[in-house]
């Protein structure tokens, strides 16, 4: 289902890509989409392909600019194609790197699950070097 699929900037062709984490069962990230144009649609399996082998950290390690070196079609795309695969892969990892925020603001209290609270500082010394600090 593409109902949380994200269009992805800066492509030609109608590109929506959606990152799936993994579960306790499925230790790899997981790739849907679709695209409107042919080639686009091919590019995008050949990504998903590479990426559903990696966890979301391997994910998150990859250089967009040079993704289609690593798979080997640098010289056979034009720029714009290649310009548009960095952008799929850039889109993928946004949504690695939200759904992993996500996951790491809820925390388990006594058995219930709460989200976390951010941590702050407080001066207690008073006076203008406090407020300063606060600046």
């Amino acid at each position: 289902s593409l109902e949380n699929a994200s269009r992805v900037p800066g492509c030609v062709a109608t590109v929506y890509v959606q990152a799936i984490l993994p579960n306790a069962s499925n230790k790899t990230v997981k790739i849907v989409g679709s695209a409107d144009a042919i080639v686009s649609r091919g590019l995008l399996a050949m990504l998903a392909e590479y990426l559903e082998q990696l966890n979301p950290s391997q994910v998150l390690e990859i250089d967009p600019e040079t993704i289609t070196r690593t798979l080997n079609l640098q010289t056979a795309l034009s720029p714009g194609r290649n310009d548009g695969m960095a952008n799929m892969l850039r889109m993928i990892q946004s949504q690695v790197r939200g759904e992993e925020c996500k996951k790491k603001e809820i925390v388990e209290v006594n058995g219930e699950s709460t989200k976390s609270k951010p941590t702050v500082a407080l001066l207690l010394s008073g006076g203008v070097d406090s407020s300063v600090a606060l600046r």
